[in-house]
């Protein structure tokens, strides 16, 4: 994650928390913030999130969508 120039300036620290679902394609297919950071670390936190590609979960031996708890310190 590239760090917001403007929370390094007021020194943002702190823990985002998130619930993500990974499609079956292992994208990230949406993400909802349940506590975010100021100064444009959650916005930065979620593009990183949206550009990695995950190995998808399988059920019955087939690729399946799952969500998941996510924090980012």
């Amino acid at each position: 994650v590239e760090y917001p120039e403007a929370a390094r300036r007021n020194g943002v620290e702190g823990t985002l928390r998130a619930v993500v679902t990974l499609a079956e394609d292992g994208r990230v297919r949406d993400v909802v913030v349940s506590e975010g950071l100021p100064h444009g670390v959650t916005e930065a936190v979620i593009k990183s999130l949206e550009q990695i590609r995950f190995k998808p979960a399988k059920m019955n031996g087939k690729p399946a969508a799952v969500k998941l708890n996510f924090e980012y310190v």
